[in-house]
């Protein structure tokens, strides 16, 4: 089942983050109304977590698969397109003659999801090439696999999943803070992505979004903004000068953004949606959705390819059709492909 509005706003989330890579990287040439566009990255990337937890636990509960049956389509949604994306970074790191020194660690490393943000702190590895989506893929395959763990804990000692995930996130954030740490770094997210899942369980129940039923959800994950915000004090002495760019203050943008998506999906009016849909067809919409992994991971390393032309407005074209190109084909062609290659039963 596709639900028209969540797949808006995965779609506007990629096109956003596309936007926001773009504008970083031609940020000497831009305006600055246009620059001041790139500021909201962290948001986009607070929604996928929010819509991820929501189709993963959407879909999970329906279906019911086994641990091994839920791991095998998840990997196989993941890492083939991922090791692609990898390909594509080293590929375009090469032609823009930047691909050694060659780290193979970090290659490694991202293989086995142990990447995040050079701007955080407690990391393994970078992403390959300072690719900056692959810091979020990492987070959402840990999220993938703590799913049904979470489920599993939460159902045998008769405790709130959601419950637990938002108790494994305020520790975490506290340790964090104080001694930096690559689980740490993974687990303050968790809350956040579990909301999502938690959205999806009460819709699934009430067939209906409002206040009473989330507020829960609201309050929780306030609490985490609540908690991040106080430890950020607490080790900088609410220094006014820090930069909403820059660690720490850039850690706790997530869970502030997830309280202002939540409370958007309760208030947010109907009747913008309907706009929107006759505003842009819903098919453009979907088409883009089904797309949106492939633009996310493949559109750093081609918009830093060499300008090969002295106008702006090419160089940006024919690399924005590159990306949705490749996208397509990895998305539509290669991924089904794969699917049939390895089917999986259940």
């Amino acid at each position: 089942m596709k639900f028209i509005k969540l797949e808006f706003i995965r779609s506007a989330a990629a096109i956003y983050v596309l936007i926001v890579h773009y504008v970083l990287t031609y940020i000497n040439v831009l305006p600055a109304y246009i620059v001041r566009f790139n500021l909201f990255g962290a948001e986009a990337v607070t929604a996928f977590f929010l819509l991820s937890g929501f189709v993963i636990y959407y879909s999970y509960i329906r279906k019911q698969e086994d641990f091994s049956i839920y791991f095998r389509k998840r990997f196989r949604r993941i890492y083939p397109l991922f090791i692609i994306a990898i390909l594509i970074t080293l590929i375009c790191s090469y032609i823009s003659n930047e691909l050694f020194p060659l780290n193979i660690k970090e290659i490694i490393g991202n293989i086995f999801m142990l990447q995040n943000q050079e701007i955080f702190r407690g990391n393994i590895v970078f992403p390959v090439k300072g690719n900056p989506p692959f810091w979020s893929l990492a987070n959402e395959w840990w999220y993938y696999m703590a799913f049904i763990p979470t489920l599993l804990i939460g159902k045998k000692y008769n405790l709130s999943p959601f419950y637990l995930s938002v108790s494994l996130s305020a520790v975490a954030t506290i340790i964090y803070y104080m001694h930096p740490n690559f689980i740490c770094l993974i687990a303050i997210y968790y809350a956040v992505w579990y909301a999502g899942a938690e959205m999806a369980r009460v819709y699934m129940n009430d067939q209906n979004i409002n206040f009473k039923n989330t507020r829960h959800i609201l309050f929780s994950i306030l609490l985490i903004a609540i908690i991040h915000v106080g430890c950020i004090g607490f080790i900088t002495g609410y220094n006014s000068s820090m930069s909403l760019m820059k660690y720490p203050i850039v850690i706790a943008r997530t869970p502030i953004a997830a309280c202002v998506f939540v409370f958007c999906s309760i208030y947010f009016n109907k009747n913008i949606f309907t706009f929107i849909v006759r505003l842009i067809p819903e098919k453009w919409i979907q088409g883009i959705a089904n797309i949106s992994f492939g633009l996310y991971i493949f559109h750093y390393p081609i918009i830093n390819l060499p300008d090969y032309f002295d106008v702006l407005i090419i160089n940006i074209v024919w690399k924005v059709v590159l990306i949705f190109l490749l996208a397509y084909i990895g998305e539509k062609i290669l991924q089904p492909y794969i699917n049939k290659l390895f089917p999986i039963n259940g």
